[in-house]
């Protein structure tokens, strides 16, 4: 199988009402070439549920530490697990807007070097 161009990594904790959001900005984006990865820090019934409606999407992996760890340490976790040749980091209170892969993917190609991008 072949290495996904981005990995969009969404760390979680305990924010089941944002989760939902964040990942379904995910998925739907016009870009083909990407993967999904929840790390989920927190094991909270509301948080489980928001992954269960994602359960047969084969772009999303949803990954778990075996104990709580503090912020930078669950990024870190997180990232451990994506596979994608750029890394793209989404809260769980964002969203990723329509084409935003695309509209990256695009810029890589015209300026054939590393870009960091940050959105607020």
């Amino acid at each position: 199988m072949t290495k996904p161009y981005f990995s969009v990594v969404i760390p979680t904790k305990g924010r089941p009402e944002f989760l939902h959001d964040a990942i379904f900005s995910a998925v739907m984006q016009d870009f083909e070439n990407f993967e999904v990865v929840v790390s989920n820090n927190c094991g909270s019934n509301a948080t489980e549920s928001v992954l269960s409606e994602f359960n047969g999407s084969k772009r999303i992996t949803v990954v778990r530490p075996r104990q709580p760890l503090n912020m930078p340490d669950h990024w870190d976790f997180a990232a451990s697990h994506a596979d994608g040749r750029y890394l793209l980091f989404l809260t769980d209170r964002m969203v990723l807007k329509q084409g935003s892969l695309k509209l990256l993917f695009d810029l890589l190609l015209q300026y054939r070097e590393p870009i960091c991008a940050v959105w607020r």
